[in-house]
Order: structure tokens, then C-alpha cells, then sequence
């Protein structure tokens, strides 16, 4: 069953890329690529840490154990549970160091107060807003407990008050929409998967729409002109292109809910079958500890 349980983490893994070719939203396509991949990474973890757990009953009790046949909580022998062992181990610290490196980014990323050429309370941004002195084009969100949009002093310059307003609104939009949480979750995702082929640009991917979504979000919310905000965009040399609020002139197909639904369907069964499989195996190891007492 342990097996099993790793099986449908690497199966939860693959939904991200696959949600690349689906007809929906940006919003709706990153959700669940990001559920999936959250997902997929704490059931390997987990499928793993069950194929090593026969490890303890071998410690404890090797002859005892050969008597259990724990062939059944998980295949293989104690060299193939030391290797599972291994890389649950490997996955956790590659996991850790990722969190670890994002806090240490947001607190490097962060502008005091203090080192703030100015800073006030922006509506579109619906956020604090501080004024870097600085000749590069800049303009980012930073999350946490003092959350609050970054410029600088020569983006402020070289753009219009509707191109500077469209800014702001998208950068607000990254902190209400809680974007750090979904870029965090791909970025775990491409350092424990990004070996395979296709997961690098599978995240790219879903990073490019992560910025349509906050485009979407300000035009619809902050009502910014969606043409002042493509010519922001072209200031910052960025090209990604700014979607409309209706999918069915983004080129989408006309169909995204179904889409939608199914794809949702399809992790949600498969995070019920991960949950089924590892309380089963489980139980078979406290029996398996009850039995060697």
C-alpha cells in the first residue's frame, strides 16, 4: 500500500503540467496546478516515509519481523526501504531549504520605512506604497505582516499617472490575491521535480499566468485602463501579453468550467485515494508494533 501511496504523489505531480493544455482561466489554472503540486509533494513524502517504515520493525526486531511478511506494508527489502528512507529524507530537506530561501528573499526584498524615500497609503494598490531611490525601472510586491508595494523613483518618472496607477493595481493585486503563497508552492514543485523533462517550462508556465491573473485583477477591480497597463508593461520590457476579463476572447475554448471540474475532479480523487492507501498501511504497521510486543 505504501507504493501505492507514492504512486498517486507522482500522479498529483504530473497535474500541473497537464492543467498547461486545459481551456481555463488563469486563476482556476494555477489553483489547482498549485493544490496538485502541494499536494503530490506531502503524498510522496508520505508514500516514501511508509515504504521506509518496515525499516523500524527490522531495527527493533529482525527475526520477529520476518515473520510478519512486511513484503505487504512495502515491497522490496531493507536496502530498498534504506533507499526510500533516504530520499524521504533528501525530499524533506529540499523542501525546508526552499521555505527557508523564500523567507530569506521577502526579508532582503523588503524596503523599511526608514529607507523609503516616501512612502503612503495608494487606492489602486489598495496598499502601502514606498518610493525607492533608485535609476533601475522597479516596481514589486512584498508580502508578510508589513506588506507593501515597492517603486522607484525613475519607474514613477518615466510613466504616466494611468500607466503608474495600472502598476500599482497589479501589484496590489499580487498581495490580495495571495500570490506569494502560489509561487512559493511552484517553486517547491520545480526544486523537488524539476529534473524531469517539461516541469521547468510547466512552471514558467503557471508563473506567466500567475501575472495574468493579477492583470485581470487589476483592470476588473481597480477599473486601471487595461491599454495603459500594456504600455506599463512594455516601459518594464516585460511581454507578456494583458487578457481580457471574458476567456472566450482570450482564444480559451468556450468550455473552461467543464475543464475545470473535471481536472478538480480528477486531484480530488486522487488525494482521496493517497489518504485511503496511507491510513490503510498505517494500520498494517501498528499491528505489525503491536504484534512484535
Amino acid at each position: 500500500m505504501s507504493l501505492l501511496v507514492a504512486l498517486v504523489g507522482v500522479a498529483l505531480l504530473s497535474v500541473p503540467a497537464l492543467a498547461t493544455r486545459l481551456a481555463i482561466g488563469p486563476s482556476a489554472r494555477v489553483r489547482v496546478a498549485c493544490l496538485a503540486a502541494a499536494a503530490g509533494v506531502a503524498v510522496l513524502g508520505v508514500g516514501l516515509g511508509l515504504a521506509a517504515s518496515p525499516l523500524i520493525l527490522w531495527w527493533h526486531d529482525g527475526r520477529a519481523a520476518r515473520g510478519l511478511g512486511l513484503r505487504h506494508l512495502s515491497p522490496g527489502g531493507p536496502l530498498a526501504w534504506l533507499i526510500a528512507g533516504i530520499l524521504a529524507g533528501l525530499g524533506s530537506w529540499w523542501v525546508l531549504g526552499t521555505l527557508r530561501y523564500a523567507a530569506i528573499a521577502r526579508r532582503r526584498t523588503s524596503l523599511p520605512r526608514w529607507a523609503a524615500d516616501s512612502f503612503a497609503y495608494d487606492e489602486y494598490a489598495r496598499a502601502e506604497v514606498r518610493i525607492a531611490s533608485t535609476s533601475r525601472l522597479v516596481a514589486f510586491a512584498v508580502p508578510g505582516r508589513e506588506q507593501h508595494v515597492v517603486i522607484s523613483e525613475a519607474l514613477a518618472a518615466s510613466l504616466s499617472d494611468q500607466e503608474l496607477q495600472a502598476v500599482l493595481a497589479h501589484e496590489g493585486a499580487h498581495l490580495r490575491l495571495r500570490h506569494a503563497r502560489h509561487l512559493l508552492v511552484l517553486a517547491t514543485y520545480e526544486r523537488v521535480w524539476g529534473w524531469l523533462p517539461g516541469v521547468t517550462s510547466a512552471v514558467a508556465h503557471h508563473r506567466r499566468a500567475v501575472e495574468e491573473w493579477a492583470d485581470i485583477e487589476a483592470v476588473d477591480s481597480a477599473a486601471v485602463d487595461r491599454r495603459a497597463l500594456q504600455r506599463a508593461r512594455q516601459t518594464l520590457q516585460n511581454d507578456i501579453e494583458i487578457p481580457r476579463s471574458d476567456p472566450t476572447r482570450c482564444g480559451l475554448s468556450p468550455s473552461p468550467a467543464l475543464d475545470f471540474v473535471g481536472l478538480a475532479l480528477v486531484v480530488a480523487a486522487l488525494i482521496a485515494a493517497a489518504g485511503y492507501s496511507a491510513t490503510h498501511t498505517v494500520g498494517d504497521l501498528s499491528t505489525a508494533l503491536a504484534a512484535l510486543h
